[in-house]
């Protein structure tokens, strides 16, 4: 079963699904759930997930964002632009100091 809390907020709007942006925005999830052992939206259906999306209200866990570089933090916070046509481009990120860096956290 799929899980809503990796959805992009436009896909769960019901909008046309645009690969790019959503599947941008599910790959962050997915580092964020590595990173904090936990998913940034949690609720107990999809639209409260939406609204929460919306809202932007996620954060790091407080040892996780002491020991994530700045940069790192600053890309998820982009990407987690609840408005995909403020999203990053891939070609953006890969140009971002996070992932140029020799170390990536």
């Amino acid at each position: 079963m799929l899980n809503p809390a990796y959805l992009a907020p436009e896909v769960l709007e019901g909008k046309p699904y645009a690969a790019v942006p959503a599947d941008v925005w599910s790959a962050v999830v997915c580092a964020f759930v590595i990173l904090n052992n936990k998913v940034p939206f949690t609720a107990d259906n999809p639209e409260r997930i939406r609204e929460a999306q919306l809202r932007w209200e996620w954060d790091f866990n407080a040892d996780v964002k002491k020991r994530l570089s700045l940069s790192a933090r600053r890309v998820v916070a982009r990407i987690m632009d609840p408005n995909p046509k403020d999203r990053p481009t891939v070609e953006k990120l890969l140009t971002s100091n996070w992932l140029k860096s020799r170390y990536h956290f």
